[in-house]
């Protein structure tokens, strides 16, 4: 039958499993109008991202210093002070991930990641589920997470203490994209939405508290809290390969709930 809805928005580990099992119609780029206003790679032929999110280290400058790392979040004073979560998100998983690579390992292999975590497991201040951590560190029972900048300008709304760092391997960036349903009854319609999405009006307001979205329309300002100066420089940062990390992906989260748990 006909899908429930015409178009659908999906991080990047969904999003190439969706292409696999043909839950997408093909993108006509041309009937995107604000196609050009977006930097190269974010339209293919399967979607346009509308949304990019930069992934990297939160601390509290009040309780710790600045960490150069993801080492540094395996010593004092950042150990005792992080709170750590799982694979079930994606800025979960790619932190881990740059975890493992500073550690030896890589993209599909996360071990050594989980060997040092379990070293310093008693030493380290919260382990919580994803949707648990700003409360955390804004509770102060946490001082260092890995997340988005999202959720550090949300908490820096809030007035918490809190600042974003790029790690020295470098800031990660991935895409959210919006796709047409395969079978979708209202083809017309969803291709001006997303036309809309991408548009500097809708872009430049997503900026804004509560979303504190990165927009991904030239036209619109970078605002002055991300760790970048145009949208550009985010083709340097670090992207990871989904295709290899989605058959791996729920072993890593049963294996992490049954090690890390406090």
């Amino acid at each position: 039958g006909a899908p429930p809805f015409d178009a659908f928005v999906l991080d990047p580990g969904p999003r190439i499993t969706a292409i696999q099992d043909g839950l997408f119609d093909k993108i006509d780029i041309k009937k995107i109008t604000n196609a050009s206003k977006l930097p190269a790679g974010l339209v293919d032929e399967w979607g346009v991202g509308v949304n990019a999110q930069v992934v990297g280290i939160a601390y509290n400058p009040k309780k710790v210093p600045a960490p150069k790392g993801w080492k540094d979040l395996f010593v004092e004073p950042w150990v005792s002070r992080l709170g750590l979560t799982g694979f079930q998100t994606t800025f979960g998983t790619v932190s881990l991930i740059e975890i493992a690579k500073v550690f030896g390992g890589s993209e599909t292999n996360i071990e050594p990641a989980l060997v040092e975590l379990k070293k310093v497991l008693p030493k380290i201040a919260a382990v919580g589920q994803p949707a648990a951590m700003p409360s955390l560190f804004q509770q102060g029972q946490c001082d260092v997470m890995y997340t988005n900048t999202q959720t550090v300008a949300t908490l820096k709304g809030r007035g918490v203490d809190i600042e974003f760092v790029k790690p020295e391997t470098g800031a990660i960036t991935f895409l959210t994209t919006l796709h047409i349903a395969k079978g979708a009854t209202d083809v017309e319609n969803a291709y001006k939405y997303i036309d809309i999405v991408a548009g500097k009006e809708v872009q430049e307001a997503l900026t804004k508290p509560p979303y504190n979205f990165i927009p991904v329309n030239k036209d619109v300002p970078v605002p002055s809290y991300l760790p970048m100066k145009s949208l550009d420089e985010m083709s340097s940062f670090v992207r990871h390969d989904w295709a290899k990390i989605n058959p791996l992906r729920a072993g890593w989260i049963e294996k992490f709930n049954k090690e890390m748990a406090k």
